[in-house]
């Protein structure tokens, strides 16, 4: 029969946890980086340059902020084109009505090399995005849609990390309860 040694397992024992972590926030988009998210255009050409446009979050909330990247580049050198210009006009795809606009510019950027833009929350619904992009002297306009879909419940997000933590705590207690019993000395019988 094999002994248990509690000092075997002790080096391995944040893996678990640090791993629950990573699971239960995987979906959380606040924490993932700004900038990046679902592509809506890929490589479309705009006179001589390729333009890309993500919009996150991957799934557009209501009543959340909208961010909108676009990457210009060179079609013939895959070089980023940094003295463009974007403009973002978000219509609704009902009526038409202008919801918003704004201008993507580099400074929002984290590394300088996309332009990028927050746009204000949305209600619920389908809207037609346009992209208006110049590079290189032609300018195009670019368009998407994209569904607004309501809100999620905070609980339902909160729930599930409270579920999780509470799962770590109570392994970590195992855990630690384990290693208290396995130390204790044998106790030997006396016979009669």
């Amino acid at each position: 029969m094999m002994r248990h040694d509690p000092r075997r397992g002790a080096k391995g024992i944040w893996f678990v946890p640090f791993l629950l972590l990573v699971v239960l926030l995987w979906p959380v988009d606040g924490v993932r980086a700004h900038g990046g998210g679902a592509l809506q255009i890929a490589n479309a050409p705009v006179g001589t340059c390729l333009a890309s446009v993500w919009l996150a979050p991957s799934v557009p909330q209501a009543n959340k902020t909208l961010h909108v990247t676009v990457g210009l580049a060179d079609a013939a050198s895959s070089a980023p084109v940094l003295d463009g210009a974007v403009r973002l006009t978000v219509t609704a795809a009902t009526d038409g009505e202008r919801v918003a606009t704004a201008l993507a510019t580099t400074a929002q950027s984290v590394n300088r090399l996309f332009y990028e833009a927050d746009l204000p929350p949305l209600t619920t619904g389908e809207y037609l995005f346009t992209v208006t992009t110049t590079c290189q002297g032609v300018t195009e306009a670019l368009t998407f849609v994209a569904q607004v879909r309501p809100s999620t419940n905070p609980l339902f997000v909160a729930l599930p990390l409270a579920a999780g933590g509470l799962l770590v705590a109570i392994w970590l207690w195992q855990q630690w309860r384990g290693r208290e019993t396995a130390a204790e000395p044998a106790r030997r019988r006396t016979g009669q």
